[in-house]
């Protein structure tokens, strides 16, 4: 079930967070994540948070900040290819009319799964931080779901809920 961040699973978040990270991306150095660590623990205050939980275990959340960027998707390796990154992200896209985000070019699984979710390759950008090639990658509402009729939106001051109606 997915259920929005309240601050109480800041803890299992972060170790999420954590091996995710060490997992997918084995050319960044283990310390690069340690010593991030405290300035991502600071950023989920103020981030849109959704979690994937069942049987009371969090296996996997999604991190939205400034109107409309993905910070960032993970899924517990253990969990991965089970549909909980789809999940997560189509309940992102509940939310938003346009969605973005960044994925280091050598992280192919992940850059194959954004694909496959609609997301569409806008550039070719440097992580000036660790000189890493990054995709910036989009995704609209706007195409296909729009055009179907099967979406409405309404605004929020900055961002969009997507209100899915019934083809009847």
């Amino acid at each position: 079930m997915i259920k929005r961040f309240d601050g109480n699973q800041t803890n299992s978040l972060m170790n999420i967070w954590l091996e995710t990270n060490r997992t997918a991306h084995h050319f960044v150095a283990s310390n690069y994540w340690i010593s991030h660590y405290n300035d991502v623990q600071n950023a989920l205050k103020q981030a849109e948070i959704y979690y994937f939980e069942e049987n009371n275990l969090i296996k996997g959340f999604v991190g939205i900040i400034s109107p409309n960027y993905i910070a960032g998707l993970f899924v517990l390796q253990a969990f991965q290819s089970q549909g909980i990154g789809k999940s997560l992200l189509a309940e992102c896209k509940r939310h938003y009319f346009s969605l973005s985000l960044n994925v280091f070019i050598k992280n192919r699984r992940a850059v194959s799964f954004y694909l496959k979710q609609g997301f569409e390759i806008e550039s070719e950008i440097i992580n000036q931080e660790l000189q890493e090639k990054e995709y910036l990658m989009i995704w609209s509402a706007s195409s296909i779901e729009a055009q179907s009729g099967l979406l409405d939106f309404k605004r929020h001051s900055s961002k969009t809920e997507a209100i899915i109606r019934s083809k009847d």
